[in-house]
């Protein structure tokens, strides 16, 4: 079964899928991204860190799910980062944790099965959001609004749930 965590930005996502993890012996299912490391994340933990190249090889090898394109500036500097989903062997008898937005959700359920996943949306309010987002290393109120908008956008299209979500926690 794939416990799959899908929650607005700072929403507690990353803290539940460390205790499942920890606690309750899931294995993490890792995603891609093509955005610098943060200062407090590690490579093969939070994200697998890759380049441009590595996701477009990937991608042209199908070996992607699912991947987004996001336009960012951060510190005044204009970038583009990717996001992506790798495919991964999934054994039946194992609990696996993944954290992905509710296109890669979608994608991700289409790809292995309703019957194997199970979707956990996470809700939090503004104010709390805020505060994490404050408390991150490297934190950047351009980026910050923009990961705001994405979200409404993200978050605002709620046929993505129907007869697909388990849970929703508040």
């Amino acid at each position: 079964m794939v416990l799959i965590l899908c929650g607005k930005s700072c929403t507690g996502k990353d803290t539940i899928k460390r205790n499942l993890v920890n606690y309750y012996n899931f294995t993490p299912l890792i995603t891609l991204t093509t955005r610098p490391k943060r200062d407090n994340e590690i490579d093969g933990v939070d994200y697998n860190f890759i380049s441009l190249s590595e996701l477009e090889n990937l991608a042209h090898n199908g070996r992607i799910i699912e991947y987004r394109k996001f336009n960012t500036l951060v510190n005044g500097k204009e970038g583009t980062w990717f996001y992506a989903t790798p495919l991964y062997h999934l054994e039946d008898l194992e609990d696996y944790v993944i954290i992905l937005d509710p296109r890669g959700a979608r994608k991700f359920i289409d790809y292995h099965g309703k019957d194997n996943c199970c979707l956990l949306c996470i809700e939090s309010d503004e104010i709390s959001r805020l505060n994490r987002a404050k408390q991150r290393p490297n934190f950047d109120q351009t980026e910050w609004d923009r990961r705001l908008e994405t979200d409404s956008k993200d978050f605002g299209y709620f046929e993505l749930y129907d007869n697909v979500y388990s849970y929703i926690l508040n």
